[in-house]
């Protein structure tokens, strides 16, 4: 990629065009589709029970009820402390928390490991071990993200108006084992889940493509 070193945990976009947005995300937000679905789980579960089966039937339903609270208290309990995490990270900001994952940063010339926030106008990054490395980006700052491969594993490439550019690759869900299993009702890897947020959140906060930068023409692949 057309990036330079800027020292410190800079990099520098110097191509002469950005590349352009790839089509927009039409699938729902991993957390309103897990909403979907729970509800759907609730309403299921409520119209089984108004049937009424039997004894075998009733023990059945208690489980399936108890799995099903069991795994939305669990998400609560992590969705709390994700917000504990980025409000002792990131106490000036004042946006709501959507998601976090673990992933790497390539911070200048060195890959570090951290955690990664979206917020409902920012996406935030800050390391959780080793050197200190953090940074925060405004949405309507960004001007292209893209699909990439980076230490042999997909990587996202954020381009802002200001020619910063930011990678990041090893995506993970930041769960437990129950919401391991749990998450499994929302398809696709961490990787899809976070690319996701940043499509639907980035075109809540700006007009993409941004009518002011210069883009690479549509039919451009942008190879990493």
């Amino acid at each position: 990629i057309n990036a330079e070193y800027m020292g410190g945990d800079g990099l520098l976009y110097n191509g002469a065009l950005f590349p352009h947005p790839l089509p927009e995300v039409t699938d729902p937000r991993p957390d309103h589709l897990y909403e979907r679905i729970y509800q759907k789980r609730l309403e299921e579960l409520a119209a089984k029970e108004a049937q009424g089966r039997g004894v075998a039937g009733a023990i059945s339903q208690g489980m399936d009820k108890a799995g099903i609270t069991a795994e939305h208290k669990a998400r609560q309990k992590q969705a709390k402390s994700h917000e504990a995490d980025y409000k002792k990270a990131f106490s000036n900001q004042t946006a709501p928390l959507v998601a976090a994952y673990h992933c790497t940063f390539f911070a200048g010339e060195e890959p570090v490991k951290g955690q990664l926030f979206f917020s409902q106008t920012h996406i935030l990054f800050r390391t959780t071990s080793g050197r200190s490395v953090k940074f925060v980006v405004p949405f309507k700052e960004v001007v292209s993200i893209q699909k990439a491969v980076a230490l042999g594993n997909a990587s996202l490439q954020i381009f802002t108006a200001d020619r910063g550019f930011y990678q990041l690759t090893e995506f993970s869900d930041t769960m437990g084992d129950v919401l391991k299993v749990a998450s499994k009702t929302v398809q696709g890897t961490a990787f899809d889940r976070v690319y996701n947020y940043f499509d639907h959140l980035w075109r809540e906060n700006a007009v993409v493509p941004n009518p002011t930068v210069q883009y690479l023409p549509v039919a451009t692949l942008f190879v990493n």
